[in-house]
């Protein structure tokens, strides 16, 4: 991580998803990007076939075939999907095989709100940027807008804006009082709602030096780097990875806590917030740590730590000797996949569900917990 803070995400995962490939389940086709909804029932992907690009659901074309797909983005209750496309040299935003607002210089990925169908997406048109929300605009426009946030009842939306020689937070309108000179393209990042939405933070990366703002008022001392800020379950602390002389360390809410590492991805808490993982690195080889104490092995890559609701289990992804596969509590579980992606704990809460490639081949997968 830099001073950008390598917390353009957004921008990252749409790039990403219009080159990366994945397997998938026609052997005459080329499958990348599998992603598995919420509820870990339906999947959808991005098929390559003659030189064009559609995504399927559930096995069925939705809508027409592009020059290039983005990955597909699933709704709260899964019956929707939507992905950004290419043709015709504009990008446009589709939902569920139907255009959502006009063609652009340039479209984001699109985000579903959480308790309804609205999808809202950043765009730029004749040299400027804005929010579309179902079909649109919505707000000012401005130098450059990142991928809108919503609050987790869905009454809120923010996103980072720059204005000028200015980057700042809207939310719901209306431009937060805190606002930073930078050079850089972009110097706020985020933001990120409390569980309530009631509470607002997000990273703030100057040529000085970055920290972390909650609710205008910034946590600890400026560092060289940090992470994106991730608030407990109860809205009351708030953690984030941040590096000070090249060494990376965990900070809660103003304190640095637990050992150093080469690199820290972003941690994440168990249900009843007792308990904390994250993804580190040392010399090369990555490792899981839970309350500071290493879960199972070391390994070539992990991601997505995910709690059981008891809290009492933990689950991430490996990769060794170029496969992925499962590990809960330290133990490798189920099979080896080329490619894996969206692991969470289904919504009964008994078992794990995520979306794994083999060669031409993608399946849901389930894990009991």
């Amino acid at each position: 991580m830099n001073r950008r803070l390598s917390i353009t995400v957004a921008a990252l995962a749409l790039a990403a998803a219009l080159t990366a490939g994945c397997g998938g389940e026609e052997e005459d086709e080329e499958v990348r990007a599998p992603v598995i909804s919420k509820d870990g029932e339906n999947v959808a992907h991005i098929v390559t076939k003659g030189g064009k690009q559609y995504v399927a659901k559930d096995g069925k074309r939705v809508g027409e075939e592009y020059e290039q797909v983005s990955a597909p983005v699933f709704s709260a209750n899964g019956e929707s999907v939507a992905f950004t496309v290419r043709k015709g040299g504009k990008l446009s935003v589709v939902k569920d095989g139907e255009a959502v607002g006009g063609e652009y210089d340039w479209a984001g990925q699109p985000v579903f709100s959480p308790n309804e169908n609205s999808v809202a997406f950043a765009a730029t048109a004749n040299g400027k940027s804005f929010i579309v929300r179902d079909g649109r605009r919505e707000g000012e426009e401005y130098a450059h807008v990142e991928s809108p946030v919503f609050s987790p009842d869905g009454r809120s939306m923010a996103y980072a804006v720059v204005d000028g020689q200015k980057s700042y937070i809207v939310k719901d309108g209306v431009p937060l009082a805190e606002q930073y000179e930078s050079e850089t393209k972009a110097a706020v990042f985020g933001p990120v709602f409390s569980p309530d939405g009631q509470s607002m933070a997000y990273s703030v990366g100057l040529g000085t030096g970055c920290f972390v703002v909650r609710d205008g008022r910034r946590l600890g001392k400026i560092y060289s780097s940090v992470g994106l800020p991730v608030f407990s379950p109860d809205g009351a602390s708030i953690v984030f990875a941040a590096c000070e002389k090249g060494q990376w360390s965990i900070v809660r809410d103003e304190e640095r806590e637990g050992e150093e590492y080469g690199r820290i991805q972003t941690p994440v808490f168990s249900p009843d917030g007792g308990s904390l993982a994250f993804g580190a690195m040392r010399r090369g080889r990555w490792f899981v740590v839970r309350d500071g104490k290493r879960v199972g092995g070391e390994y070539d890559a992990v991601a997505d730590p995910v709690f059981s609701p008891d809290g009492r289990s933990l689950a991430f992804f490996v990769l060794s000797e170029g496969k992925w596969a499962v590990v809960k509590d330290g133990v490798l579980v189920g099979k080896k996949y080329d490619r894996v992606s969206g692991l969470r704990s289904s919504p009964d809460g008994t078992r794990l569900v995520f979306v794994g490639a083999r060669g031409t081949k993608a399946a849901r997968g389930a894990i009991p917990w």
